[in-house]
């Protein structure tokens, strides 16, 4: 008897080691497959992102030392358009003040008629401002303000801004076709500001 406990017992054995051993297989297969699977993973833009916290900072470019656009309230939704780095690229909130040149503008009441093509639009009143977006001639912008030889105005459809993305979490899928524009080659020489 003691020769059968005894290859009983090392059948045990070993089926505990096989075991085992199917366990860390599986268990190393399961953590490849998750790996390889957040690596292949694409974010698919645009999409409608939701902000954490109240006052998060929209910038005109995709860093810190870029200059603040407007602030976010917490639950606010932003239209995501794309992402560099660690930064979401979002569409300017109605309530962010962008600044165009007066020159490149003809009044009518409080709109302005674009005057030129490819007419930068900036983050602040001054040439070495960021640019955060263009227009092109003919088309009409809304005036909020005057500020020495710029006007103040209404973020068009062409103004983008900077989020981290930390303070941005994914919230629904959108339709592609309300942020896309036509693209139009430049035969109009280079930008004014």
């Amino acid at each position: 008897q003691s020769k059968r406990q005894l290859k009983e017992q090392s059948k045990r054995l070993s089926n505990r080691r096989k075991n085992k051993m199917l366990r860390r297989v599986f268990a190393i297969c399961f953590v490849s497959l998750l790996f390889c699977s957040l690596l292949l993973a694409k974010e698919d833009y645009p999409f409608l992102g939701l902000v954490s916290r109240d006052g998060i900072n929209v910038r005109a470019g995709a860093n810190i030392n870029f200059e603040t656009l407007c602030k976010l309230a917490k639950n606010e939704k932003v239209s995501v358009i794309g992402k560099s780095y660690n930064w979401y690229k979002i569409a300017l909130p109605k309530d962010a003040l962008c600044y165009i040149n007066e020159r490149y503008v003809a009044l009518e009441d409080s709109l302005g008629l674009i005057l030129g093509n490819r007419v930068n639009i900036r983050a602040k009143p001054g040439e070495n401002f960021s640019i955060i977006g263009r227009v092109n001639k003919g088309e009409r912008v809304k005036i909020l303000k005057k500020s020495g030889q710029w006007y103040g105005i209404e973020p068009t459809e062409n103004c983008f801004g900077w989020v981290h993305e930390k303070f941005i979490s994914y919230y629904s899928e959108m339709n592609r076709g309300l942020l896309s524009a036509p693209v139009v080659a430049n035969k109009e020489g280079p930008a004014k500001s």
